[in-house]
């Protein structure tokens, strides 16, 4: 839950390395989340909400089976972006807590909430690069200046010597700009 959180919630903002910023993390994997879910289902369940029963279902219906799969094959728990999806589900959760709680007091909290999570995700916007592969933020810039030396696709063959990190990406390009001129 902590990797899961931290590449939503700290990967670029210009807080990422503030103490506080562990703090925000952890309080998000571990009670915002799953209070939303379990929330969502309980009134979901309550108000026959279908948009509630979905979202939050389908959240700790992965969530338990994940654990289950876990436990029984000694499955990885998803990690990083392998849990993405968990994501939109609880967002579309919170908006259906938001739209559906007559409370002022609990929605004003669950607007909040959902202020908060808004602000800092605007903050990390960033479709450059992601958490675990920012290394890979400047691959384009390389494979173009790697083109621009070799003299484009009129090119002689040319082999290139990269690190490993580097070379799915720049086969990538090389696949996408179909470059002959670039050996495999």
């Amino acid at each position: 839950m902590r990797s899961l959180a931290a590449v939503s919630l700290a990967h670029g903002s210009p807080w990422r390395n503030s103490p506080a910023t562990g703090w925000f993390r952890d309080a998000v994997a571990f009670a915002a989340a799953p209070a939303i879910l379990l929330a969502g289902l309980a009134v979901g369940v309550r108000r026959r909400n279908m948009l509630l029963l979905l979202g939050s279902g389908a959240a700790i219906g992965s969530a338990l089976l994940l654990l289950l799969a876990h436990v029984a094959f000694q499955m990885p728990y998803p990690a990083d972006r392998t849990g993405i999806y968990f994501l939109p589900l609880v967002s579309l959760t919170l908006i259906g807590l938001a739209s559906s709680i007559p409370s002022r007091p609990g929605a004003i909290a669950v607007y909040t909430l959902a202020g908060v999570l808004l602000l800092q995700f605007g903050a990390e916007w960033n479709v450059r690069k992601f958490l675990v592969w920012e290394y890979d933020a400047d691959t384009r810039q390389i494979a173009s200046r790697l083109s621009e030396n070799a003299g484009g696709k009129s090119a002689n063959s040319v082999r290139v010597g990269c690190t490993w990190q580097l070379e799915p990406a720049l086969n990538f390009y090389r696949a996408k700009n179909a470059w002959a001129w670039m050996h495999p």
